[in-house]
């Protein structure tokens, strides 16, 4: 993940956790030659973070849930991480 794919509160909740690592200053340059822009911060899945989506992958769906009669479900909005 770049920079722009990111914000500052989200890499810093990633890294905080393990989940990412911080690419270093010659993967920088690299990706800032083939993105034709300067690229201040990239990440990588870390180990943890691989297994985290391996987990996720793997586990089944949730049961959908049958509302009430009379009651109108509602779905959580994604607020970032």
């Amino acid at each position: 993940m770049l920079d722009a794919d990111i914000t500052p509160q989200e890499r810093n909740i990633l890294l905080r956790l393990g989940l990412v690592e911080t690419s270093d200053r010659e993967t920088l340059a690299e990706l800032s030659a083939w993105e034709g822009r300067p690229v201040r911060w990239a990440g990588q899945l870390s180990a943890a973070g691989h297994d985290l989506l391996a987990y996720e992958r793997a586990r089944p769906a949730p049961a959908p849930s049958v509302p009430e009669p009379g009651r109108t479900p509602v779905e959580p909005t994604p607020r970032g991480l």
